[in-house]
């Protein structure tokens, strides 16, 4: 069974919500509604009716499509949707927030130092042989709030994967290990 993807569900149902009127429609067309039995409009009839196969043909294909898309929901893996949604949430949201309070307070704290020393008469030179630069900390740390958020955009694109969810969109985050579980 082919995956199907929120884009091919949607072009599936917009589509029949075009297809179905249409076919209605042209299935009125016969040669008394033309005009009677003039055999000149054979031709016309059969290109119509043809057209008419070629419809329910992509009808019916835009059905299995919807169908697919319908069980795949059915069957998403909830947990592991709802362990998505915790994480980021209550996990990769928190953690970004609390790193970058932590960075600011690092600057903060360090600017103040610098302050109080130049107020008490120390030299440049003699406050970076007492204060440790925190820049180097600041980087670790703003680094680390890039991964997580590239980890929190991997489980978005998984949370916002309907119908198909496909588990492979969470490569690389805390929830790859747990997807074979659900």
């Amino acid at each position: 069974m082919n995956l199907q993807t929120k884009e091919e569900f949607l072009n599936a149902l917009f589509s029949n919500a075009t297809i179905e009127p249409a076919i209605k429609e042209l299935k009125k067309f016969t040669l008394q509604s033309i005009g009677g039995g003039d055999e000149s409009n054979v031709p016309l009839i059969d290109s119509v009716n043809t057209l008419i196969c070629d419809l329910e043909l992509l009808k019916n294909n835009n059905d299995s499509v919807v169908a697919i898309a319908n069980s795949q929901y059915e069957n998403r893996p909830l947990k592991l949707i709802s362990e998505a949604g915790c994480l980021v949430v209550g996990g990769i949201d928190a953690e970004i927030n609390r790193l970058e309070i932590y960075a600011k307070s690092l600057d903060y704290n360090n600017k103040a130092k610098i302050e109080e020393l130049k107020n008490n008469g120390f030299t440049e030179s003699e406050i970076k042989k007492i204060i440790d630069d925190p820049k180097d900390e600041i980087e670790e740390i703003e680094e680390k709030i890039q991964e997580l958020l590239i980890e929190k955009k991997s489980i978005d694109v998984f949370l916002n994967d309907t119908p198909r969810y496909y588990i492979g969109l969470l490569k690389g985050t805390r929830l790859e290990n747990n997807s074979h579980e659900n």
